[in-house]
């Protein structure tokens, strides 16, 4: 919710709240920024990220769905296909 304050010829001021207002959306559409002050990687694994990736068709095995995991230090990229986004199918594709 916000508020809008305007303030006619009469020296009134009227404060209206208005519901899901454009920059309301947007402001919820943007992503949150990275924490500047978090360590780096000091280490092979020690920070990773991973991220489910789609694509528009299978492979032979019946496989969409890719995990991908790239080690912040080393810059190292794993992707590993997975038929389903259970959890665990992707144990069974890291093992």
């Amino acid at each position: 919710m916000c508020s809008r304050a305007s303030a006619s010829s009469d020296s009134v001021v009227r404060v209206e709240v208005v519901q899901n207002c454009e920059s309301c959306i947007l402001t919820r559409m943007m992503a949150t920024p990275h924490n500047l002050q978090s360590r780096g990687a000091d280490h092979v694994l020690y920070r990773i990220s991973m991220e489910l990736g789609f694509v528009d068709y299978e492979d032979f095995q019946g496989r969409s769905i890719y995990l991908v995991i790239v080690d912040q230090f080393s810059n190292a990229k794993f992707t590993y296909p997975l038929v389903s986004k259970s959890p665990v199918r992707k144990n069974e594709a890291i093992r």
